[in-house]
């Protein structure tokens, strides 16, 4: 498989890296509608952004190491679950603290799955093949804030924000 990469895991690491985009700016549309929803300050809620990018920051110091150690699978399972039980407590949240503890696991959870997809590029490719997957993960990482805070304005206006954190 070091010559060529299959359609199916090539979406599939697409769309596993999309995850830290879409986390981060999907949302913004909604923040004002959240603060009122939360009976909090929209600066306030600002602050989901901010842990939401310490904590995957942080974790991917820690993830790269530990995938190295144990394998890809289970760290990668773990991470989009993670990511997805976060997503779905944000999504409940009925409180500002409450959103921000889902938003740090989330973080967590989206630096473990996106620390494992980079590291499974090198693992199953090579030279210019890899240099080609690479570029188009970095492409979707760098779209992101371009067509997150489009897709999560059309949610968010037909289903609120914690529709947004369901998608």
């Amino acid at each position: 498989m070091k010559n060529s990469v299959g359609l199916k895991l090539t979406i599939s690491l697409a769309i596993i890296v999309a995850l830290g985009p879409a986390a981060i700016d999907m949302y913004l549309a909604s923040m004002p509608n959240m603060a009122q929803d939360l009976n909090t300050s929209y600066a306030s809620t600002q602050i989901t952004l901010t842990v939401f990018l310490i904590f995957m920051g942080v974790g991917q110091l820690f993830f790269g190491p530990f995938s190295d150690a144990i394998g890809r699978k289970i760290p990668l399972l773990l991470g989009l679950v993670t990511y997805i039980v976060a997503s779905i407590w944000a999504a409940c949240a009925l409180n500002l603290e409450s959103l921000i503890f889902a938003r740090a696991l989330q973080g967590i959870g989206a630096s473990m799955a996106i620390v494992v997809v980079m590291s499974m590029v090198r693992d199953i490719t090579e030279g210019a093949v890899a240099a080609q997957l690479y570029a188009l993960l970095n492409t979707i990482v760098a779209l992101g804030p371009i067509v997150a805070p489009a897709i999560g304005g059309v949610i968010g206006a037909h289903y609120g924000w914690r529709g947004v954190m369901v998608a």
